[in-house]
């Protein structure tokens, strides 16, 4: 009778910890979990490491701020508690008989988790683990995207995700045709990150995707497009003194190509504007976007440098201090606060009037007599680094108005 106790207590007390390692509860939160599973036998990968890293940076990006791991239990499940919000990736790994010299088994690096702590339980997808080979191949194809012609001669480099970081581990330069490859490719994580200039318009172009590779067979990475910096969301409000017929003309300097625009850009737009500023009795403003060349790097030497998590608040006190109204102010946030959550901290670069003239030139007919063109360089970065504060000259409205806002994402 004694032994029928002993045994129940034991049946007791393992099945709860079963449970509480497969089944949460809805009071347990701030925490990420899932299962490990071996992908040729879908069985469950016992003893398998489990590494989480908080990151700044979406996709590959040696940018990150935390670290964590632990280890899958009997039925290959894992959990990890008491996480702050941000974005995560996790990846899993299976060691051999010699300890962490011997890499047996590595799992693609899962797709990044928006992570909020006041959720219920984050359930990540089950994560299969492959045998590691080292006789993969990667291969593709670089078309710069303005000119839609090879990028020859380009600069291609391999990295691999190794333990927390992404390590450089081979590079090649691509043929006449664009092409590139890469051999003896092991089982694991990697991105490959191409760059070239551009021969056409001399700017630098760029390119970066990532792929897992099994190890042992080849990884076809088809066709990478090189494309220069973009600048999003440039608006352009224009407020007359009367109601009028407007040519609003770009000037398009320094290899800048218009990549869309709303309504359609013709060279110029001709267009009639309200005195409310409604535009064609559509717009309360005209869209473009552009890729650009990057400026020269006397233009990121003053700014400011912002919390991610005050960026609402300052960025509103700031944009009114230097000249924009409320309607534009809130339209600029409701732009641009939701693509700026990644990094802990954005340092912010103005690029103001005469300096745009280097990228785009405005020309307005009838003329305005009062314009300001700002666009925000923004650039994430993990530490706050204290920046010399700009100089922008007061702007009083007076007359016929042009405001332009844009930004653009250095990072």
């Amino acid at each position: 009778m004694r032994n029928t106790s002993i045994s129940l207590a034991i049946f007791f007390i393992f099945s709860v910890f079963i449970l509480s390692c497969t089944s949460p509860t809805s009071s347990e939160k701030a925490s990420i979990t899932g299962r490990i599973l071996y992908a040729d036998s879908g069985n469950p990968a016992r003893g398998a490491k489990v590494i989480l890293r908080k990151i700044s940076g979406f996709g590959f990006s040696n940018d990150f701020y935390f670290h964590s791991n632990t280890y899958t239990n009997s039925l290959g499940y894992f959990k990890f508690k008491n996480l702050e919000d941000g974005f995560y990736n996790l990846y899993a790994c299976k060691y051999g008989s010699f300890g962490e010299s011997n890499l047996s088994h590595i799992s693609p690096l899962s797709n990044n988790i928006n992570f909020y702590s006041d959720e219920i339980t984050y359930i990540v997808e089950n994560i299969f683990l492959y045998p590691v080979h080292e006789e993969g191949k990667i291969t593709g194809n670089l078309v710069i995207n303005e000119t839609q012609l090879p990028a020859d001669s380009a600069l291609v480099k391999l990295w691999r995700l190794e333990e927390y970081t992404f390590t450089k581990i081979d590079s090649v330069i691509s043929d006449n045709d664009g092409n590139f490859q890469f051999e003896n490719v092991r089982t694991g994580s990697h991105c490959v990150y191409a760059s070239a200039i551009d021969t056409s318009y001399g700017s630098p172009v760029y390119a970066s995707k990532s792929c897992f590779c099994n190890g042992k067979d080849l990884c076809n990475l088809d066709t990478l497009f090189l494309t220069c910096l973009e600048v999003f969301k440039p608006a352009i409000y224009i407020y007359p003194e009367e109601e009028c017929q407007f040519q609003v003309k770009l000037i398009l300097k320094n290899s800048t190509i218009i990549t869309k625009s709303i309504p359609e850009y013709n060279s110029p737009w001709n267009v009639f504007v309200e005195k409310s500023g409604r535009i064609d009795n559509k717009y309360d403003y005209l869209f473009y976007e552009a890729s650009i060349k990057i400026m020269s790097s006397a233009n990121w030497r003053t700014g400011w440098c912002i919390p991610q998590k005050n960026l609402k608040i300052e960025l509103n006190d700031l944009l009114l201090k230097i000249g924009l109204n409320k309607q534009e102010t809130n339209e600029f946030l409701d732009y641009w606060l939701k693509r700026l959550q990644v990094y802990k901290y954005y340092k912010i670069f103005p690029v103001v009037n005469q300096q745009l003239d280097k990228l785009v030139e405005l020309k307005i007919t009838p003329p305005p007599k009062t314009i300001f063109r700002i666009w925000l360089f923004f650039q994430g970065c993990v530490n706050w680094d204290e920046l010399p504060s700009p100089q922008i000259n007061d702007f009083i409205r007076e007359g016929t108005t042009v405001i332009e806002w844009g930004g653009v994402m250095l990072n």
